[in-house]
């Protein structure tokens, strides 16, 4: 086969496709990281019962041999496999442009969920897709979970048992991200939970070290535990949440606060809205969310625009 093209599907069983089994596209890459999205990938294909499908994308060129296929191959061996038995897995190798491919594979496939790697808090170790991440994040037409490929989570303790968390603030993504966050902890088992992250320089408790400080209704000022509230009922209405959903508190930047709060509340998945590329840079779930899915500690679920869009139109149909 030396200097034929390989086939680009290494398995291929067409089938019609109805809403409820579009797949979870899962990029990987050769690293132990690239193990961590895909046990996170797995674990959410069997949870909702969907096809997965697993693609590595090089960059290096055009294909000049079988060989460069057989070692695409080789980054899908038996220790990728051991968190996926019982999902029904289809495996990939594109060409060219990582970010391009991913997101053409997401229109091709009708992906639900697209989820890569990030290479965590970093910024100079960062690899292929750790750079990856934060574009197909803010291109994707379907959400994206961005997986902190630092963590070995096959093995870790809780894993997608823990609440989702998802991110608010005074905007329309926020209500977005609220009903999505549900749809999905209904889907997992697990329980849904609200963060919202106040400014610095006000309240009396003092920052933490990472200049984050986790707080109650209790510990904040009258103004800032009323407006607290109204978000908290305003969003819970708005998404059709539960009269008993919690909302949990810090104060500090945006993204850090988010990422605290998760980590405090050993959250599964954390769900956040994107304002997309027009956002201002104050705004918390723009480029908050970017960052946040760049460097957070637990996987983190970003919805663009687009899927906003599609949760307001199903919420009014």
């Amino acid at each position: 086969m030396s200097g034929e093209q390989a086939p680009a599907v290494l398995s291929t069983r067409k089938r019609k496709r109805n809403r409820h089994d579009r797949p979870l596209l899962c990029g990987v890459d050769a690293t132990a990281g690239g193990r961590a999205v895909v046990s996170i990938a797995g674990a959410l294909a069997a949870r909702l019962h969907a096809p997965l499908i697993l693609v590595h994308v090089d960059s290096d060129g055009e294909p000049r041999s079988a060989r460069t296929g057989e070692r695409a191959l080789r980054l899908l061996d038996t220790s990728y496999m051991r968190s996926l038995r019982g999902v029904e897995v289809r495996t990939r190798w594109e060409y060219g442009d990582p970010t391009t491919r991913l997101l053409d594979m997401v229109e091709q496939e009708n992906a639900r969920l697209l989820l890569v790697g990030s290479r965590g808090r970093g910024r100079f170790t960062r690899a292929l897709l750790g750079s990856v991440s934060t574009a197909v994040a803010a291109r994707a037409t379907s959400p994206v979970c961005v997986v902190p490929s630092d963590e070995d989570w096959s093995a870790h303790p809780d894993g997608l048992d823990g609440p989702v968390l998802c991110g608010i603030d005074e905007s329309d993504g926020a209500i977005a991200a609220a009903r999505y966050g549900s749809e999905l902890a209904g889907a997992l088992g697990a329980e849904v939970r609200l963060a919202h992250v106040l400014p610095t320089g006000t309240g009396a408790a003092m920052p933490t070290s990472s200049g984050v400080t986790p707080l109650t209704l209790e510990l904040v000022a009258e103004h800032e535990r009323q407006r607290a509230l109204r978000l908290l009922d305003r969003v819970r209405r708005a998404a059709g949440l539960a009269t008993n959903v919690r909302l949990y508190l810090a104060r500090g930047e945006p993204a850090e606060g988010l990422d605290a709060l998760a980590e405090d509340q050993a959250a599964g998945l954390v769900v956040v809205a994107s304002r997309g590329r027009a956002a201002r840079r104050a705004a918390l779930l723009g480029s908050a969310s970017a960052t946040l899915a760049a460097t957070g500690r637990r996987p983190v679920l970003v919805l663009s625009p687009i899927d906003q869009a599609a949760l307001a139109r199903s919420a009014t149909a």
